[in-house]
């Protein structure tokens, strides 16, 4: 049978999968959310589903979807969709399944604009969230007019003049904002974005004030691995213990993390005391997003080249190894921890590491270090150089692994084939497609100077890296060290040296 609310009327709530309550049915829109894709349904929605059953919140989404599609099938769902969480917890495997009752309806941008701009005159409605992609909150001059802007900014821009209008400016009839999208400062950039698209459409100045003094925009940043909706068999079974269909499911992990940038007022609508649902309300921002870029992003780096020449394909394999992850604990804890831009406790930091290992050996998760290795330079050029920097400038010293991983880096990014364009390299007699924006640069200082030749040049490459590398005291000679150990012993007798074994499962 078909998920719909005559289902979950007939299903029977277990330990493996929770329902919604009746009078979530019943709660008015709070929420206008811009954005349909799995990652705001899984993280976003199912928090305030959370919320929800312990009666918090009170309140449901409306769901505006800016690009074209069929929603024929989630309307015939009576917009109801799962949510199942597989993973690890303390080590342990769980499966756990929830049907989300958040969503009220799902309206497109493109066909029922008035429907959209209808929600400003909601009186219970308060807070827009987006995820529109990292392109979405761009700058693009268009006029705003009776039919849907183009831009996620200009959508957002003619909301807030209807909600000026219908409420005659009323200060009190703001929205708080919370953009969800991978960029810096999310909130603030769109804010800059509207305000100036206000000003090309020549507005009213008093409605400016208006949109910068009476709504909230807020950075945030989101943390969740969301698979999306499994294929064959693997649905199959899923739905066959779910006790019905679902075309709207969609799997994620266990973990779940959204971090909003507000003041005490927000936290007080947006945080339910003693649930630990994700969700958390802070003043300042830079703690989690310096964790997420050191200890998750970062380790992903600094371990990707090193993995991948090791004949390791997927995350899970090589953190499911004890002596693997003791390496690499040991690694970041003696070369990361003590350089982190921010102050935070030693405990904070350590339970987060466990965590993301935990996170990477999740068995559910296939997620491939070649995939990881997409614009390899850029990776490691913001998350593991810093740290780099900050150990040398510190202890004047260049640290062991990271100098390592370097020299894994720049033995996986080595060109054995160009065509079309298309870059190629090689591990183990396996060819692959390389994808990283600094190998045309690489590419000829290897056909000109050959390899290990080519790795000064590059390193010194200020178009690359934004400064001569070169010129970091005692980086050199331990990268081109490795470099060679790597090409003449193997990745597996050199990380010997480290007390590894290395048993890829190929």
């Amino acid at each position: 049978m078909q998920l719909n609310r005559k289902t979950v009327e007939q299903l029977s709530p277990r330990s493996s999968l929770s329902l919604p309550a009746a009078p979530v049915f019943s709660y008015p829109e709070k929420v206008l959310q811009f954005g349909t894709g799995t990652l705001l349904r899984a993280l976003v929605d199912r928090i305030l589903q959370q919320y929800n059953d312990h009666s918090f919140f009170c309140g449901r989404a409306v769901l505006v979807k800016s690009k074209p599609g069929d929603l024929t099938q989630i309307r015939k769902q009576d917009h109801l969709y799962t949510v199942v969480e597989r993973g690890l917890e303390r080590g342990k495997p769980i499966e756990r399944a929830a049907v989300i009752a958040t969503v009220s309806r799902v309206i497109s941008a493109e066909t029922q604009w008035e429907e959209v701009l209808a929600c400003a005159a909601n009186p219970d409605l308060w807070l827009i969230v987006s995820n529109t992609t990292e392109v979405g909150i761009v700058y693009t001059e268009e006029k705003i007019g009776p039919s849907a802007p183009a831009s996620f900014p200009g959508k957002l821009l003619a909301l807030l003049r209807e909600r000026y209008i219908l409420t005659n400016g009323d200060p009190d009839s703001g929205f708080t904002i919370v953009a969800t999208e991978l960029i810096p400062d999310n909130g603030k950039t769109l804010e800059a974005i509207v305000t100036r698209l206000a000003r090309f459409n020549q507005l009213d100045e008093r409605f400016i004030e208006w949109m910068r003094s009476a709504n909230l925009f807020c950075n945030s940043l989101v943390d969740r691995i969301v698979t999306g909706k499994p294929k064959g068999e693997q649905l199959k079974e899923i739905e066959t213990r779910l006790g019905y269909e679902d075309d709207w499911l969609t799997t994620c992990e266990p973990y779940a993390l959204w971090v909003v940038q507000g003041n005490e007022t927000l936290r007080k609508r947006l945080m339910l005391p003693g649930v630990d649902s994700g969700l958390i309300v802070v003043d300042d921002l830079r703690r989690y997003l310096e964790l997420k870029l050191r200890l998750l992003n970062g380790v992903h780096s600094l371990v990707c080249g090193m993995a991948m020449l090791a004949g390791y394909t997927y995350t899970r394999e090589c953190f499911s190894e004890t002596t693997f992850v003791s390496f690499v604990r040991n690694a970041v804890i003696n070369e990361f921890f003590p350089f982190i831009g921010v102050s935070i406790d030693e405990q904070v930091k350590e339970d987060y590491l466990e965590s993301v290992f935990e996170r990477f050996a999740n068995p559910f998760i296939d997620h491939r270090w070649h995939s990881i290795s997409f614009q390899y330079t850029s990776k490691i050029k913001t998350r593991v150089l810093p740290m780099l920097k900050a150990y040398q400038q510190s202890t004047g010293a260049i640290p062991q692994v990271i100098a390592m991983g370097f020299a894994a880096y720049l033995q996986c990014i080595a060109v054995v084939r160009k065509e079309s364009g298309k870059f190629f390299g090689e591990i183990a007699g396996t060819e692959f497609e390389l994808t990283d924006d600094a190998l045309p640069v690489y590419y000829l200082l290897v056909e000109q100077y050959g390899l290990p030749g080519a790795i000064p040049p590059f390193l010194a490459n200020k178009e690359v890296w934004g400064e001569d590398l070169t010129l970091i005291p005692g980086f050199l000679e331990p990268v081109l060290r490795e470099y060679g150990r790597i090409r003449q012993e193997g990745i597996h007798i050199v990380l010997q040296d480290y007390g590894l074994r290395t048993s890829p499962q190929v």
